[in-house]
């Protein structure tokens, strides 16, 4: 990381820029609840989880269209592309959503629209009880409805088991159709 410090001075823009070093999920989640962008421009990637984080914290991206980056998201719907190994294109992609009227709104919100279609908890259950039904023959049925993003982050000090040592909210009941 000094070698980067050392860069931004360099540049003159050590002003400007925070190095965090390695962070905690709280960090992380304080992080982007106080980020305008997040900007991946990697030359290969199969599906970051941080873009993952960004959409589901209402972070507009600026990322290239690569790996399966395309398939998940959308340009000018709920990202903006920009071109591998290119500081201008990536500067411009920056540009583009901060100065654009309501891109950076329409970004975050379709974003959010696609976690909560495809990553989310009760998501994730609805899938698992799609493939119990289509597999089985039956569908599981939650007891109570999953933990939501915040009640996750809350539980990540470990004190959300319950007795049996299963996170709290996440039982199945699969009774409800014979074997």
């Amino acid at each position: 990381m000094t070698a980067y410090q050392a860069k931004a001075c360099a540049l003159g823009v050590s002003d400007l820029v925070r190095f965090e070093g390695w962070c905690d999920q709280r960090k992380v989640s304080h992080l982007l609840a106080n980020s305008d962008l997040l900007v991946l421009p990697s030359h290969d990637e199969v599906l970051p989880l941080a873009i993952l984080e960004a959409i589901a914290h209402g972070v507009a991206v600026v990322t290239t269209a690569v790996g399966e980056i395309p398939s998940l998201l959308t340009d000018g719907v709920d990202a903006v592309f920009v071109t591998v190994a290119s500081p201008e294109s990536i500067a411009a992609g920056m540009q583009k959503v901060l100065k654009t009227p309501g891109l950076k709104q329409t970004l975050t919100r379709n974003g959010r629209a696609l976690y909560a279609q495809h990553f989310c908890l009760s998501s994730f259950f609805s899938n698992i009880a799609s493939v119990h039904q289509r597999c089985f023959g039956m569908a599981s049925h939650m007891k109570k409805t999953p933990p939501s993003v915040e009640d996750l982050q809350e539980r990540a000090d470990g004190d959300a088991m319950v007795s049996d040592g299963k996170p709290a909210g996440t039982e199945l009941n699969t009774r409800s159709a014979p074997l």
